[in-house]
């Protein structure tokens, strides 16, 4: 569907196409190639998605934890997931700045107007969201509720 978009726009983007961890690496690549994909950007091995967000303007996924990682940090998110039936999937269609598409009828329109927007803003865009905070001491606080547990 993005590369069917991205081929219908007058716009130039670059995708950086990260495998989800259990994805057959070599299926994705010749499917991305087939698709038309490689003149947009390539598929990406050995690299979690993690690690590229700082590099990043915009994610594109589905139901990730790399998608609310990005969104936490700043980043402009969109969620594609049309047809969505199982409602402990949308999570993130809840958090205020994120793009939750469910719909096919208007997944197209959403993801042209997400992609103008991504590319209108400044570079240097980030609003880290205040919900970040919240994570801060979430490993601390496994660790003491862990030895807490055990000390009983």
């Amino acid at each position: 569907m993005i590369i069917e978009i991205l081929d219908k726009i007058d716009k130039i983007f670059r995708i950086i196409l990260v495998p989800h961890p259990r994805q057959d690496l070599k299926k994705l690549k010749k499917q991305w190639n087939m698709s038309g994909g490689s003149q947009y950007g390539s598929v990406y091995d050995n690299r979690r998605g993690r690690d590229l967000l700082p590099f990043v303007d915009g994610v594109i996924g589905m139901a990730s934890t790399l998608l609310y990682e990005a969104w936490l940090l700043g980043k402009i998110v969109i969620s594609i997931q049309p047809g969505l039936i199982v409602d402990s999937l949308r999570t993130l269609s809840h958090k205020k700045g994120i793009v939750f598409i469910d719909q096919y009828e208007s997944a197209e329109e959403e993801i042209c107007n997400w992609l103008f927007n991504l590319s209108s803003l400044p570079k240097q865009y980030n609003q880290i969201q205040d919900e970040l905070k919240l994570h801060l001491s979430a490993a601390k606080n496994v660790a003491d509720n862990v030895v807490l547990f055990c000390d009983n």
